[in-house]
């Protein structure tokens, strides 16, 4: 520190006897002072510990729901053929889906049948099933719709 600031903190720390009331006033502006920068510090630590524990919390939580799908028989269906269609909407996600429904728009599909039976809460990693079957018509030979295969 420079002389002259060492010079102007050492006389009002030290002041004369008419001059007490100074230096007291000086020492609890000094405590005001620094108790003031702690408490701003403390503040400053603490929400940037919270701000790390938040965005940890909530960008851990990652929804996700994989649907594959899936025809039996796969081949060589001629009109009339009866197909079984299964629907598997599994939770590949780090946290549990709530109120998980599987629909199909597919012309000429059965009324999805699944397990659990919708809306179901799907806890991570396990799947809501669904089956349904279509007869086959000659539209559908001469034109494949694709199959089964939206989640909501």
């Amino acid at each position: 520190m420079p002389r002259f600031e060492l010079f102007v903190a050492a006389r009002y720390l030290r002041a004369k006897r008419k001059q007490a009331v100074i230096s007291v006033i000086t020492v609890i502006s000094i405590l005001g002072v620094t108790a003031g920068v702690m408490a701003l510090v403390v503040a400053l630590a603490s929400n940037n510990g919270f701000r790390s524990t938040l965005r940890g919390n909530l960008a851990g939580a990652t929804a996700q729901l994989t649907v594959t799908t899936s025809a039996k028989p796969d081949r060589d269906v001629v009109a009339g053929s009866s197909i079984r269609y299964t629907i598997a909407a599994t939770n590949t996600g780090t946290v549990a889906l709530h109120d998980v429904s599987v629909t199909d728009p597919m012309p000429g599909l059965s009324k999805l049948s699944c397990s659990p039976r919708p809306p179901a809460t799907v806890a991570v990693g396990a799947t809501v099933r669904c089956t349904a079957t279509a007869v086959v018509t000659p539209a559908d030979v001469a034109a494949p719709t694709g199959g089964p295969g939206t989640a909501a």
